[in-house]
């Protein structure tokens, strides 16, 4: 039976956008002052207009979740359901929603508790390097993971996880021999590490190591996958460990970053190195790597393998997962953008088509106050970043998160009163239900920001919005 969607009725959709289309004041309409629920995206062509709108109460389509409410049940309109051995389970494990405050990815980094107990909080972000908990060959240090689990687990909350890998793998899984660590001098050649993975030296784009140039270990290397297949083992029995005063740490998980072995940090992000003129080797046809095509066929299946593993290991455990996707997921010094976006389409369409995971979600990063985050520069990226993110969406199998900029770019040279700072956060805030997110994540700053009533509430009072929005 036909219904209009709102996201009270949505539990497992989560945007469709391209439908119930009507005009938009702003010619770069994303977040359009004059009218706050206007979303343009429709039009994301050539000339660089936006000058559509959603009206997404408005939207008729077809019983989904409602048509299939219990595990194995078919409904009797059986076009209504769509893959109905996952839908059936969309009471019991609906997309996580709401807003979740970032943990720094130091060692060392612990999140005040007080976040985990404000009402319009839903979950902790945990972030944590690889090279921080195994730092010995199969030996573990977990304390930053425990003591966040143990908090969201006491003030009821749930945890989205991040390992970031790549040049954050351990020291002594990539350093060369006699080298103290992994820092690098030459960029024209392939290494190999001391425990036997191949590098390449590049400058780092994010992160601890960030500027720095440092050993990146070849995506598809053999000696290093196998060692990140160990360490993902050893994370989820560590995760599913109980005691008499806790439940396991995975009944809480929310969902987990999908993170691979080239990636920097949390993202699908890899860096600006010379691909094309190192002396690579294709992981399948053992060929050598002479074209941007080459380069692409190789990342690709690094990944794949990675949402092979993430699916076996945490989806067959009813473990939500995502990619993050950056603006320049694919090395563009060695392709262009459309490798750019084939590369991305492909990955999320291997991801959709996973067998285990309840929802494959997409998240990226850069949720601020503009209109579509562009420049001249870089336009054409964030044009077709953006139509991805858009176009993200299969009925019962996927969510959508954003990340809101950090803080000293969201904020930039502006106003940084509680008052300029919520002026920012309002605009955000149509931004982000312009997108229909489920997930938004947050820096603890913000969260802590009070709420100034001189200004209608400040951040803080732009925060308790978003939240009911999102949880409605």
């Amino acid at each position: 039976m036909p219904y209009s969607i709102t996201k009270t009725t949505l539990p497992c959709l989560t945007f469709i956008f391209g439908l119930a289309l009507a005009g938009c004041h702003d010619t770069d309409c994303f977040y359009n002052a004059d009218n706050p629920e206007a979303c343009g995206f429709a039009s994301l062509d050539e000339n660089q207009s936006m000058t559509t709108n959603l009206q997404w109460d408005e939207i008729s389509t077809t019983g989904v979740c409602d048509a299939c409410t219990t595990p194995g049940e078919k409904s009797e309109e059986e076009d209504d359901c769509y893959a109905v051995e996952s839908l059936a389970m969309c009471e019991a494990e609906s997309v996580p929603r709401g807003l979740y405050v970032l943990v720094k990815w130091d060692k060392e980094a612990r999140l005040d508790k007080r976040l985990l107990d404000l009402p319009f909080i839903s979950g902790a972000t945990v972030r944590a390097y690889w090279k921080d908990i195994e730092y010995a060959p199969g030996r573990y240090d977990w304390s930053k993971l425990d003591a966040h689990f143990a908090w969201a687990s006491d003030a009821g909350k749930g945890v989205r996880l991040a390992i970031g890998t790549g040049v954050y793998a351990p020291d002594w899984l990539l350093r060369s021999t006699g080298n103290a660590d992994t820092r690098c001098a030459s960029n024209d050649t392939i290494a190999t590490s001391a425990f036997g993975v191949q590098t390449f030296c590049a400058s780092v784009r994010n992160g601890e190591y960030k500027t720095q140039r440092r050993s990146f270990p070849v995506a598809w290397d053999a000696v290093m996958y196998a060692r990140w297949r160990m360490f993902l083992e050893a994370l989820v029995a560590h995760l599913e460990t109980s005691d008499a005063s806790r439940s396991a740490a995975i009944d809480i998980l929310d969902w987990i970053a999908v993170t691979g072995p080239g990636s920097h940090n949390g993202e699908v992000l890899h860096p600006d190195a010379d691909y094309l003129n190192l002396p690579l080797r294709h992981p399948v046809s053992h060929g050598p790597i002479n074209t941007a095509d080459d380069l692409l066929e190789a990342l690709g299946f690094s990944w794949q393998r990675a949402l092979d593993d993430f699916d076996g290991l945490f989806g067959a455990r009813r473990i939500h997962h995502t990619l993050s996707f950056v603006f320049k997921s694919f090395p563009l010094g060695n392709g262009n953008q459309e490798h750019d976006a084939l590369f991305k389409q492909d990955l999320l369409d291997y991801g959709r088509a996973l067998p285990h995971a309840p929802y494959f979600g997409l998240q990226t990063n850069g949720l601020d106050d503009r209109a579509l985050w562009v420049s001249e520069e870089n336009w054409p990226l964030a044009k077709e970043h953006w139509k991805l993110v858009r176009n993200h969406t299969t009925p019962g199998q996927s969510f959508t998160g954003l990340q809101s900029r950090g803080m000293g770019r969201l904020y930039g040279d502006g106003d940084k009163s509680s008052c300029g700072r919520g002026e920012v956060w309002k605009k955000l805030l149509s931004n982000a239900k312009c997108l229909q997110v489920d997930v938004v994540e947050v820096y603890a700053p913000d969260v802590l920001a009070p709420f100034d009533e001189s200004c209608g509430g400040g951040v803080r009072a732009q925060l308790q919005e978003l939240h009911a929005w999102l949880t409605q």
